[in-house]
């Protein structure tokens, strides 16, 4: 079952309003024609505030083309523009989608993320560029790697989608991890890099927590998925990030 994947941008200060109406109006037209809106995001590092994604749900991919834009329905009083990134479907067998229902309303097995950690927490949206011939290789050390990485940071990784068609060499992966917290996904980056420095241009707390975590010993787990995250990036002709915020809808903004 695939999924559009669509980036939007709203007008100066509408970004609230475009939101409401993606949850609202939208959400209305995209169920009338048999699809979900998985999650609304808005931008945060690697985007300006009034930029976001859109993540929707359909049975076809017929479908998916041909009603995907109804989420932007009557929406031009907010919206200045948006484009359709890609349709994907499942790659995992070990997390082939999205949880069922909206991502904001989804709690992990243990319980662990509560309302109040999703109005904290962070979407880091990832995509890869993989080489055709390293699809299978890339997504196994993926798999290998999520017990590790949730298991020593409060995060959860909600999807691993493939591109259907598209127009590049090589074949796209969309990752979608959530973080419980900006300083988590600061610390997971600081934790198992692959080159153990923090990132440029982040505040001098987040050197000290880099380099705690540098002079710490590593679990196993951790070690498992550095090596893996390592590995995977060997097969990657490109990689793009980009960190935002999950837009609540409006019944569970308070």
């Amino acid at each position: 079952m695939p999924f559009e994947y669509r980036s939007f941008r709203a007008r100066t200060r509408q970004q609230s309003a475009v939101q409401s109406h993606f949850y609202g109006v939208g959400n209305k037209a995209v169920e009338e024609a048999g699809g979900r809106i998985v999650g609304v995001f808005s931008g945060f590092i690697g985007q300006s505030p009034d930029e976001g994604f859109i993540l929707t749900h359909w049975p076809t991919l017929e479908l998916a083309v041909r009603n995907g834009r109804n989420v932007l329905t009557n929406s031009s009083e907010f919206l200045l523009s948006s484009d359709v990134l890609g349709y994907f479907e499942p790659a995992s067998s070990v997390r082939p989608s999205p949880p069922e229902g909206e991502i904001v309303n989804v709690l992990d097995a243990d319980g662990r993320f509560s309302r109040d950690a999703f109005v904290a927490g962070v979407v880091a949206h990832r995509i890869f560029h993989v080489v055709d011939d390293r699809l299978d290789e890339h997504r196994r050390l993926s798999e290998s790697a999520w017990p590790g990485f949730e298991g020593n940071f409060p995060c959860r990784v909600f999807a691993y989608l493939r591109e259907i068609g598209g127009n590049y060499p090589d074949t796209r992966i969309l990752l979608l991890t959530f973080y419980s917290s900006v300083s988590v996904w600061e610390d997971s980056r600081m934790g198992i890099s692959s080159t153990g420095l923090p990132p440029q241009g982040q505040a001098d707390q987040a050197v000290l927590n880099a380099r705690t975590l540098q002079t710490r010993q590593l679990s196993e787990g951790e070690k498992t998925a550095k090596n893996a995250f390592v590995k995977r990036q060997e097969m990657v002709n490109w990689t793009s990030v980009s960190l935002t915020k999950i837009c609540l809808p409006p019944a569970n903004r308070h």
